[in-house]
């Protein structure tokens, strides 16, 4: 259970976060309200031997700026096209005791 993914297209109440160091482990959250277009990268790994995803995202908006961080939610409007590519071996998240965070484990 391991892979990467890609996907490009548009959503709609998208709701962002990021890691802030200084308050971890808590994410911030922001709505990025309707994004006219998305870029979005992820990795997939086993956590506590379930499947998670860490995804982020570029949002543009209707203005012209942009939006980033990590995605929590969204809502497909009109369409999103992902790719999934597999990998043949799983891997891990392992807690970082400093951190608080799920991290690739080697």
């Amino acid at each position: 259970m391991a892979g990467h993914l890609t996907g490009i297209g548009a959503v709609s109440d998208a709701v962002l976060g990021y890691f802030d160091r200084g308050r971890r482990p808590t994410r911030a959250t922001t709505r990025a309200g309707r994004p006219r277009s998305w870029a979005l990268t992820a990795n997939l790994a086993l956590v506590d031997d379930e499947p998670f995803f860490h995804v982020h995202v570029a949002l543009g908006l209707r203005d012209g700026s942009t939006r980033g961080g990590h995605l929590f939610e969204a809502s497909v409007r009109p369409t999103v096209e992902l790719v999934l590519t597999a990998y043949p071996r799983p891997l891990r998240r392992k807690t970082d005791r400093e951190s608080g965070l799920p991290l690739l484990d080697p």
